[in-house]
This record gives structure tokens, C-alpha cells and sequence, in this order.
């Protein structure tokens, strides 16, 4: 009780307020933006198109600071478009530090997510239901709502859920963007920790949320009922005639996601020049710090996936446990974290492990079970031992491993959280580092960081899908040999 009367409940009651009204929001948006774009092309039938494809991907690669202070050299106080106002003679504008560009950072990564999750859904439902229903001379509203909804339910409730947790849970979108009014509960934990070393009060809210946040989750698993749909598309779109509208909504679209990557890349190079910047920045250790963050990068990841392979190839299989780890946030899991271990870089290797494990589970599993059924058996007729069906397994899981390799990699090199509770004061991470330079008043050197290590972040992923090519030429070698002696 002695802990609990000394909260500020107020402030509490205020961001978890906020936090709920801005996840919802984010949800609506999310949905009605990402979710509706994919519905349009599914019913417009025209062929999609690689290169915007390719950008919605992009956010998923993206550490959330450096979304954050991309939007900030764009829309901030002195960021270009008010520095143009200024030249130009107008009055700046306040655009940021409220909770719209809360929001609005949040949108930047679920738009694209719930455009791809719906997108892959709808391909894998079969057109046949559509055109016959068109046959039957229903309407454009009746097929979406009879047809395409109830085989749809099932994305559209789970990725809703997933926009949720990620905006309620967000850490340093709203540290970044929120100003003193507009935080998260996250944020507010963080700071009573960091900031006014009341390690009580931070580790009981982080609890209670943790607690508060496995609830719903477990709620929710109990409510969702999975709708399976068994057929896949086997028609390319393309049929139909170009549609202008659609094309300038993807336009748009793309340069909302491209801008504050390209205002980064621009304020890197300004300021105190380039060079002063760099040099800077070597002096800070960049280049230690950058080295730090890949081999915690490196290693959790291998354990990790040992972690999620235990729990997908064992003997019971169930998915409860790693859905359930999904709603652990990671400043709420960094606090207990440091209180149970303490602060050292084999403590932030353990806590990266142990944060990733589930998201790495998902991906792993979702590329394993889309498997052809004749897999093993097809192996055991060709006499394969148990070491033979481990290499075919691991060939034909290749890809997957690089693209969780991938995603694993930006949200070590992008962590704030994690690595700002449990990494030691003399050896931090890189994104640490750079945001670090922003209480330095240093924005140029810690924009001109940001830019360098999306950068270093791009050459690896070429690097890893030449390999990843390869992995792709061996399955569809595998698939085609197996269908042959079937």
C-alpha cells in the first residue's frame, strides 16, 4: 500500500488516457487508410506494382528514433518545411510535440502493416467467390460484407490487436514526438526510473501493466476465432484497366514514407557541414558503439531462434506462451530486467534474446507451416536419415532465417529502451549513442548517425539477399524434386 500511495495517479490516469484513445486511433487510421488501399486493388484487379511494394516494406526496417527524428526535420520547429515558411516571410507553424504527430508516427508503421496483411490475405482467397457472386448480380457492398469479411475477420481482429499493443506499448515515437503532455505510459515509467530514481514506483507500474496487458491478450486468444481459408489464388491480377486514381493514392502514399527518411538525409549534411558532423561523431564512438550493437545483434539472434525452434519443433507445439510474451513491453521487460540482473552488456544480450524470441517464433513458424504436406514423407521415400532431414529443413527455412535475421538486426541497432536500462553508461549502444547527441543540442551529428547507420543497415540487407537468393533457388530446386518423385 506504501508504494501505491505514492503515485502521482493523475498523471497515470492521463497517459494511460491518452495512450488508449491514441492506439485507437491509430487502429481506425490504420485500418481505414492500409486496409482500404488493399480492398481497392483487390477489387480494381490491376497488377501490383514492385516498387510500391518495396517502399511499405521499408518501414518495417526502420528503428522507430529514426522515424522520429525524421519527422522532426521535416515538420519540427526549425525543421525544412518551416524553414521554407520563414523564407518565403510566413509564420512557422507548430506541428509536432501534440498527440496528432503521435499518431501520425504511429500510422507511418501500421498503414504499411496492415496493407500487407490484408493484401496477403486477399490473395490467398480464391476469385471464384467473387465472380460468381458478381454473376448473381450482387453488389459491390454485399460482396465485401457476405464474401470477402467473413474469410477476412480473422487478419483484419488480429492485426487490429497487433496495431493496438505496438502504439499502447510505443516508447520512443511518443519520447521523440510527444513533448511533457502528450506520453505514453511507457515513457512515464521510463522517466520515473531514469529520471526521478523512484525504482519502486517504476518497477510496480511496470508490473501492473505487464500483468494488465497479459489479460487482455489471454481475453483476446480465448474471444478469436480463427477462420482458415484453404485456397489460394491462382490467377495473377492484372486483368483490368489501369486505374489513375489508385496510382496517385500510392504516390501519395510513398512520399509520406519517404519524407522524413529524405529530411534525415538532408539535416545530416547541414548544420555545422558535413565533415564537422562526421568527425564528431568518430570522437563520440560511433564506430565502437556501432560494433557493440551488431554483435548483440548477431548474438541474441542465434539463441533466440534456438528458443523459438524449441518451441516449434517440440513435442507440444502450442503458440500460447509466445503470444502471450508478445504483450511484454520492452521498457516495462528492461525495468524488471535490471532490477533482477543489473546493468551489464551480457544483461542486454540476455534481455534482447528473451524480447525476440516470440516475434522470431511467429515468423519462423508461419514460413514453416506453409510448407508442401508431401515434405518429410517425400524425404523418408528417398531414404533421408534424421541429419539429412535437418539439412533439408534448414535449406528450405533459409530465407525465413534471413529475413528474421533482418528484422532482428533494426530493432537491435534501433533499441533505445532495452539498451538504455540495462547496457552499461561507458559502452552504449549506437542508436543510444546518436540520441544521446540530441541532449548535446547536436541534431546535425546525430541526424548525419541516424543516416550512417540506415546506411550500414541497407548494404547488410544486400549482402544478405544475395544469399537470400540462393536460399530461394535451392527451395524452389527442393519443391520442384519432390513434385517430380511424387
Amino acid at each position: 500500500m506504501g508504494i501505491l500511495s505514492n503515485l502521482n495517479w493523475p498523471v497515470i490516469f492521463a497517459r494511460l488516457w491518452f495512450g488508449s484513445w491514441e492506439s485507437l486511433a491509430t487502429v481506425f487510421l490504420s485500418l481505414l487508410i492500409g486496409g482500404g488501399l488493399a480492398l481497392w486493388q483487390n477489387f480494381a484487379r490491376v497488377k501490383k506494382i514492385i516498387w510500391f511494394d518495396i517502399i511499405m516494406i521499408m518501414p518495417i526496417f526502420l528503428p522507430p528514433i529514426v522515424v522520429g527524428l525524421g519527422l522532426i526535420s521535416i515538420w519540427g520547429n526549425n525543421g525544412l518545411v518551416n524553414q521554407g515558411l520563414n523564407f518565403l516571410g510566413l509564420t512557422p507553424i507548430k506541428f509536432l510535440y501534440n498527440g496528432f504527430s503521435v499518431v501520425l508516427a504511429h500510422c507511418y508503421y501500421n498503414i504499411p502493416l496492415v496493407y500487407l496483411a490484408i493484401s496477403l490475405k486477399l490473395s490467398n482467397l480464391h476469385p471464384a467467390f467473387e465472380d460468381s457472386a458478381m454473376v448473381m448480380g450482387a453488389s459491390r457492398l454485399k460482396i465485401l460484407t457476405a464474401v470477402i469479411w467473413p474469410r477476412l475477420r480473422s487478419a483484419v481482429l488480429a492485426v487490429s490487436a497487433l496495431v493496438f499493443l505496438y502504439s499502447f506499448t510505443s516508447f520512443a515515437l511518443p519520447l521523440v514526438l510527444g513533448g511533457i503532455k502528450h506520453q505514453t505510459l511507457e515513457v512515464y515509467i521510463y522517466r520515473l526510473f531514469t529520471g526521478q530514481l523512484n525504482f519502486a514506483s517504476a518497477i510496480s507500474l511496470a508490473i501492473g501493466q505487464t500483468a494488465f496487458l497479459f489479460g487482455l491478450v489471454i481475453l483476446f486468444l480465448k474471444k478469436m476465432n480463427y477462420f482458415n481459408e484453404s485456397y489460394v489464388n491462382p490467377i495473377q491480377l492484372g486483368i483490368g484497366k489501369k486505374n489513375i486514381k489508385l496510382l496517385l493514392s500510392q504516390i501519395a502514399l510513398a512520399i509520406f514514407l519517404l519524407a522524413p527518411l529524405s529530411g534525415l538525409i538532408i539535416m545530416g549534411g547541414r548544420g555545422s557541414g558535413f565533415e564537422a558532423n562526421f568527425l564528431f561523431l568518430i570522437r563520440s564512438g560511433f564506430l565502437p558503439a556501432f560494433g557493440r550493437s551488431l554483435a548483440l545483434a548477431g548474438l541474441s539472434f542465434i539463441f533466440s531462434i534456438l528458443i523459438a525452434g524449441f518451441f516449434l519443433f517440440g513435442r507440444r507445439r502450442r503458440a500460447f506462451w509466445p503470444v502471450l510474451w508478445l504483450s511484454v513491453s520492452p521498457v516495462c521487460f528492461g525495468l524488471i530486467w535490471r532490477w533482477l540482473i543489473g546493468q551489464s552488456l551480457l544483461s542486454a544480450f540476455l534481455a534482447f534474446v528473451l524480447i525476440s524470441w516470440p516475434f522470431n517464433f511467429f515468423l519462423l513458424s508461419s514460413y514453416y507451416h506453409s510448407r508442401p504436406s508431401f515434405f518429410y514423407d517425400s524425404l523418408k521415400i528417398m531414404g533421408a536419415n534424421n541429419w539429412q532431414m535437418i539439412k533439408a529443413t534448414v535449406n528450405y527455412l533459409a530465407p525465413a532465417l534471413l529475413k528474421i535475421f533482418c528484422l532482428h538486426l533494426v530493432f537491435v541497432l534501433g533499441d533505445v529502451a532495452i539498451s538504455g536500462l540495462v547496457t552499461p553508461y561507458g559502452q552504449p549502444t549506437v542508436m543510444l549513442l546518436n540520441y544521446s547527441l540530441i541532449g548535446s543540442y547536436r541534431f546535425g551529428a546525430c541526424a548525419l548517425g541516424m543516416s550512417l547507420v540506415l546506411a550500414m543497415i541497407l548494404i547488410l540487407l544486400l549482402a544478405i539477399n544475395l544469399f537470400a537468393t540462393q536460399a530461394r533457388e535451392m527451395k524452389k530446386f527442393l519443391l520442384f524434386h519432390f513434385r517430380a518423385e511424387e
